[in-house]
């Protein structure tokens, strides 16, 4: 029996990878049976498969739909095929009702638990856990010669094609929807009019666009932020911009130590500790006021640095250098040519910010022009909901989720105008501060 039902499940899997089914729900419970009535010698056990179409009925955060179920269980009734209803209350009890053949016979199934909805939202399945009875009548002599037995049931529903495709009520309340990752709304799936869906659809698109400038608004401002915090720390500089780029160029030292200590172990001196001696000694060279005294005088960066490493040579009682030995490090010595390139990869960054928004002026003014434009139409649309009968619910509050998100367009479009004019105003200040610092 085991192995019938498993081949029923791989079958409907089938199917659902073909997806002709897509919004109907796939269920598939467990049964453990518990008590049975007189006519029983075992209590019996089994399995029971579900199938719900994507309509029904839907009210808040619940749902009653239709459900076509198969068991298949041991003992008197050896399966069960029937028609009933699954009701869903606020994704945390459900309760089934079905009514069908039984064995030779008819009879009932009722099922009531809980379900673990709100946990699995994430999940692609939902599963759920509660008590079963089965009530069997005899085909010859009816009720009065009913039967009965009741137990455990443990259920996983599979929505074909997804979560977000489900009917309404089955992942949240109204309609069935996705989270739109841009705006933070939800975008209620189809209702059925093409007319609404047309709608809905322009009106969330308009809503993927004021996500998509505040996203481009974010990544400028981030990089004007940075740019800001590095000119702050140049303008800081008690040494002024040579200053700052000359211990920009004392941090890239610690690189370069095992080249320079190399090169000093290569002179070969009686010196103890020599090589960890001159590397200081450049290091310390590099900041020091005489070797910034001699670069405003206009002195080769090379020749700076020897004349002052030499100096503290002396006063250390170690060898002195030359100029050559320097150049033979191949380091980096030129803090203008840092400075330089540090504040022209700052001006790149900031103009490029600056043409990324460029558009924004005009990108708003259309948006707001067409989200007004659908507010206008908006008015018409609950005609054609009601012509769609039990599906009239589910359009209407899709109607009202999206112009919900229409009126809500001309705050953001205000709001991201506001933005876009201070980073603006910010990136000129900045571009003039480089300037300043480049003269």
């Amino acid at each position: 029996m085991l192995k019938k039902s498993i081949v029923v499940i791989i079958l409907c899997l089938s199917v659902i990878n073909g997806n002709p089914f897509k919004g109907f729900t796939f269920g598939y419970g467990r049964n453990i049976g518990m008590v049975a009535g007189a006519a029983f010698y075992e209590v019996p056990n089994g399995q029971t498969i579900f199938l719900e179409p994507p309509f029904g009925l839907s009210f808040g955060s619940s749902d009653l739909s239709l459900s076509l179920v198969y068991g298949s269980y041991s003992s008197y009734a050896p399966s069960l095929f029937g028609l009933g209803f699954n009701l869903n209350l606020v994704k945390l009890i459900f309760a089934e009702f079905h009514y069908g053949k039984i064995g030779q016979g008819t009879g009932f199934r009722g099922s009531l638990g809980i379900t673990f909805d709100r946990l699995m939202k994430g999940l692609p399945v939902t599963a759920s856990i509660g008590n079963d009875v089965i009530i069997a009548f005899d085909p010859f002599v009816g009720s009065a010669n009913s039967t009965y037995w009741g137990g455990l049931v443990a259920k996983i529903e599979y929505p074909i094609g997804g979560k977000e495709n489900q009917r309404s009520g089955r992942s949240g309340s109204g309609p069935s929807a996705k989270v739109d990752s841009k705006g933070g709304a939800t975008r209620p799936g189809a209702t059925g009019s093409s007319e609404i869906d047309n709608f809905v659809t322009a009106a969330f698109d308009l809503n993927d666009k004021i996500g998509d400038l505040k996203e481009k608004l974010e990544s400028v401002s981030n990089g004007l932020n940075k740019s800001n915090a590095v000119l702050a720390d140049i303008g800081n500089s008690s040494s002024g911009p040579i200053g700052w780029a000359m211990m920009e160029l004392q941090k890239g030292m610690s690189k370069s130590k095992n080249s320079i200590t190399a090169a000093v172990q290569a002179l070969q001196s009686d010196v103890p500790d020599l090589p960890e001696i001159y590397f200081g000694l450049i290091k310390e060279s590099l900041t020091a006021p005489e070797t910034l005294a001699e670069l405003v005088k206009g002195t080769q960066p090379e020749q700076a640095l020897v004349l002052t490493f030499n100096k503290k040579a002396k006063e250390k009682g170690v060898p002195t250098t030359s100029k050559e030995w320097i150049m033979s490090l191949n380091l980096e010595l030129d803090p203008t040519k840092t400075l330089r390139t540090k504040l022209d990869t700052i001006n790149e960054g900031v103009l490029g910010g600056k043409d990324k928004l460029v558009s924004v002026p005009d990108d708003l003014k259309a948006i707001g022009g067409q989200a007004q434009s659908l507010m206008s139409s908006a008015a018409q649309l609950p005609k054609a909901a009601k012509s769609l009968g039990m599906k009239a619910p589910k359009a209407l509050k899709a109607i009202k989720a999206t112009t919900d998100v229409l009126k809500n367009i001309p705050n953001e479009v205000k709001s991201i105008g506001d933005e876009t004019k201070k980073v603006m105003e910010e990136i000129d200040q900045v571009l003039k501060n480089i300037k300043e610092i480049l003269s």
